[in-house]
């Protein structure tokens, strides 16, 4: 998250995740006191165990794997002309990048796209 604003306003879509896979590490959060407040009830049933912030930048490390993941980018015009968001998005791909310094074949285990992460 380097270089970007510690608080970061950005109008964007969202969506809940109801399952995430346990232990992302998150890097930034969206502000869930923020949300249209007419529909408090919506927001607690989607929301689960969130209360006050919801992962919205997140990795993974796992079995020699590495993921970076964001929830945000709905808008063509992100990619286009938001300057914040494009510095958001290729740190990501280079934190992913930087993580692969030789792939260890010897940890594949999946047969099957339906796998679980072990």
């Amino acid at each position: 998250m380097q270089g970007l604003p510690k608080i970061w306003e950005k109008e964007d879509e969202f969506y809940f995740t109801k399952n995430m896979s346990p232990g992302p590490t998150v890097i930034m959060a969206n502000d869930l006191t923020s949300l249209n407040q007419d529909e408090p009830e919506k927001v607690k049933m989607f929301g689960g165990s969130y209360t006050e912030l919801y992962p919205s930048a997140w990795y993974y490390n796992f079995d020699g794997g590495y993921t970076w993941c964001t929830t945000l980018g709905h808008a063509k015009t992100d990619y286009m002309s938001d300057t914040t968001f494009i510095q958001h998005i290729f740190q990501g791909i280079r934190y992913v990048a930087g993580q692969v310094k030789k792939i260890d074949f010897s940890k594949a285990y999946a047969d099957s796209r339906d796998t679980p992460i072990r």
